[in-house]
């Protein structure tokens, strides 16, 4: 609730992103292209590419505090 009323966005639609988000990320990891990620969610190409980008700052952020 209270991410919801940070961005201005429904509960409804914040648990959304979070599970759209999830099936990217896991999907992605498993080494699929952002065409195939596209087409199984059903999410649009733009929406895909958003989230990969999302994970790929997400692990170099990571990778730079475990240095």
């Amino acid at each position: 609730m209270e991410n919801a009323r940070l961005i201005d966005h429904s509960p409804k639609s914040v648990d959304r992103y979070i599970k759209d988000g999830t099936r990217v990320e896991k999907l992605y990891e498993t080494g699929y292209t952002e065409w195939e990620i596209s087409f199984f969610t059903g999410l649009p190409g733009y929406v895909v590419k958003q989230y990969v980008e999302m994970i790929e700052e997400f692990k170099k952020k990571e990778e730079e505090q475990s240095r």
